[in-house]
């Protein structure tokens, strides 16, 4: 399986307005796994691009290439914490 990256699908570059929220989900590390190689729209019907790169995870809207959120995943033992979004 290959990763995505940033330039596997067209996206857009972060708007200078973000907001930054907490959330703390534990993520296990067959999860982790799963995320870091990222997603690329198959179908119409597919509403995201992702990635994963440098400990965080990029999301974008499929068609628009839109950037929506960034997801900061750090490492605690054995398990990933997804921490906050934006920056």
């Amino acid at each position: 399986m290959i990763r995505d990256k940033r330039d596997s699908w067209k996206n857009e570059c972060m708007l200078s307005e973000t907001e930054i929220f907490m959330l703390n989900r534990i993520i296990h590390q067959e999860e982790f796994e799963l995320l870091e190689y990222g997603r690329i729209p198959e179908v119409m019907e597919d509403k995201w691009f992702i990635y994963y790169d440098g400990g965080k995870l990029y999301f974008h809207r499929s068609w628009t290439g839109f950037f929506v959120c960034i997801a900061d995943i750090n490492k605690l033992d054995d398990k990933y914490i997804k921490e906050k979004n934006n920056e």
